[in-house]
């Protein structure tokens, strides 16, 4: 069954007018020269021949019956623990073809899984109270765990998998072991850097490696299911974590990567065990952080509740917060809660006190968007904000609280509610500028023209001596949109370069607004013309906001189409 030109060796047909070389660096050194004959070459080694069909572990099953033949009859019986890695240390796929991954002239290595011979495997059972981590997985006992929530980058791959030189099993390790603890370490250096630069990829690649040679190591197993739980693939880092969770179950960082997993996966249920087995660990370990544990109980309270347990959620919550009754996470899990159970004032005066502490939590603000937008609750909230503002003092206080929170609910659809707090705000403190331009950009999503002329005729009219830097006050632009008997403004004078302040931007571009309005509502064109004309200073002038001049000319241009 051989093709033309191939020949037969240990029963395994290999690749022809091919060659490359298969090293092996260890005591003592050999290499296999792989092409087209099968004479003996110079230096200890040997030429075997090979075919199209051959896989990558063909020709290594090959190289291993060599050596075997020539060294180490114990290697017979060790084939399944070695791999091919190529000139980056990268391990070739064993089932891929050999032509398809291995080049002509190249040099491939063979690396032996630790303790694959026969000595160092004898040495680890006579001494198994004095295993190294490396010698525990020979023997299928697990690599020691890392105490720590998550282990350094440094220290957690030095420490799993490099011998310790004070170790006296140190000396029992023959080179072949220490060689490939030396590939490995190099592997996990590498991963560890990758992964702190942002290169997940290649890092996923380069701890995989390293699970080729030891399928239990902690560091790899944790690393990877951190990556594919950043990555929306929780299904693949619940594989690793889980087998993280059965060799290393003192990892409180494992099972707790293993909840997350779980509950992006929709399997609540098993989530919840992990994060109780995280709580366990943290139970018996005074040192674990207590905000750890604190957040692997709402953690818990989560899966529960969503497995359907809401009752015993409560209770968990209950308990976080009677130890920390400001902790954001339960509070916001707490108000979700009380919502389902229709206890909509109780909710939103838990969202507003967790907004305090927590503002730029996009949860919270997206829960509370929602809440505002349910028949009765904007009452509530208008309630709750305005029952302190009887004073001017607690004004000054209540509408920035209203203007934030209008801002923040327009991004998640709650629009007519934004509009109606911003109203709020202005009547409040009707010198913003800032609340008048985002009033009346809101106007003008529900194309209400009318209502934002009508704002920023207001605003002007209360706020004349406003301005925009020394160019421009409310009142010369109200008096342009309404004159009277006294003369009409006239453009500012100053020919000074100014530095314009935000709210002089602000106003700026309530003026540009106030031109569009015009424009879209077919103002006559003396207005816009006479605008216009009051705006030139501030662009010939205002260097350091060259934007304007692209504000400017589409204004101008509406005025040229006019």
């Amino acid at each position: 069954g051989c093709c033309a030109g191939t020949s037969v060796f240990a029963g395994v047909v290999l690749l022809v007018l091919m060659k490359f070389y298969v090293h092996y660096e260890g005591d003592p050194a050999f290499t296999l020269i792989v092409k087209d004959a099968e004479d003996p070459t110079s230096g200890g080694g040997a030429v075997r021949v090979v075919a199209t069909d051959s896989t990558v572990q063909d020709v290594l099953n090959v190289f291993l019956s060599e050596y075997a033949t020539r060294y180490a009859p114990a290697w017979k019986a060790q084939l399944p623990h070695a791999s091919l890695v190529d000139e980056n240390k990268r391990t070739i796929p064993p089932t891929s073809r050999a032509r398809a991954k291995i080049q002509d002239k190249m040099d491939v290595f063979v690396v032996l899984y630790p303790n694959a011979t026969g000595a160092t495997t004898s040495t680890t059972t006579h001494h198994a109270e004095n295993k190294t981590p490396t010698q525990s997985h020979a023997s299928s006992t697990p690599v020691r765990a890392s105490s720590s929530s998550r282990p350094s980058s440094s220290s957690s791959s030095s420490s799993s998998l490099s011998p310790s030189s004070s170790n006296p099993q140190q000396q029992d390790i023959d080179s072949t072991t220490a060689a490939q603890l030396r590939l490995i370490q190099g592997h996990l250096d590498e991963a560890v850097a990758a992964a702190s630069v942002g290169a997940f990829q290649r890092a996923a690649q380069l701890f995989q490696s390293v699970l080729v040679s030891i399928p239990t190591a902690p560091l790899p197993l944790i690393r990877l299911g951190d990556i594919y739980i950043s990555a929306g693939r929780p299904e693949k880092a619940v594989g690793y974590l889980t087998t993280l969770t059965e060799h290393h179950g003192s990892s409180m960082e494992g099972w707790i990567l293993l909840g997350h997993a779980c509950s992006q996966t929709g399997n609540h249920a098993r989530a919840a065990q992990a994060y109780k087995a995280a709580l366990e660990l943290a139970s018996k370990n005074p040192s674990y952080d207590p905000n750890l544990t604190e957040q692997v109980k709402v953690f818990l309270a989560k899966a529960l509740y969503k497995q359907g347990d809401q009752d015993t959620a409560i209770q968990v919550l209950t308990i976080v917060l009677q130890a920390n009754e400001e902790c954001p996470q339960a509070l916001l899990e707490y108000g979700i809660a009380l919502e389902d159970r229709g206890k909509l004032l109780e909710a939103l005066r838990i969202y507003l006190k967790v907004l305090i502490t927590r503002g730029d939590n996009r949860t919270v603000r997206e829960y509370l968007a929602a809440l505002v937008q349910r028949p009765g609750v904007l009452a509530m909230l208008e309630k709750e904000l305005l029952a302190s503002s009887s004073t001017s003092s607690s004004a000054q206080v209540v509408a920035p609280a209203l203007a934030f929170l209008a801002t923040f609910i327009k991004d998640f659809g709650a629009i007519q509610q934004s509009r109606h707090l911003y109203t709020l705000a202005l009547e409040m403190r009707p010198d913003s500028v800032s609340y008048c331009l985002n009033l009346v950009h809101v106007h003008e999503l529900f194309l209400d023209y009318k209502s934002a002329m009508g704002v920023i005729a207001s605003f002007l009219k209360r706020n004349p001596s406003t301005s925009v830097g020394p160019y421009i006050t409310c009142d010369q632009v109200y008096r342009t949109l309404y004159p009277d008997s006294s003369p009409p403004p006239q453009p500012s004078m100053h020919t000074s370069s100014y530095t314009l302040s935000e709210e002089d931007l602000d106003l700026l571009a309530i003026i540009f607004t106030l031109c569009k309005i015009l424009y879209l509502q077919g103002s006559n064109i003396s207005e816009l013309t006479q605008l216009m004309g009051l705006i030139e200073p501030t662009r010939k002038y205002d260097c350091p906001h060259f934007y304007l001049v692209g504000l400017y000319l589409l204004t101008l241009e509406a005025v040229s189409f006019i």
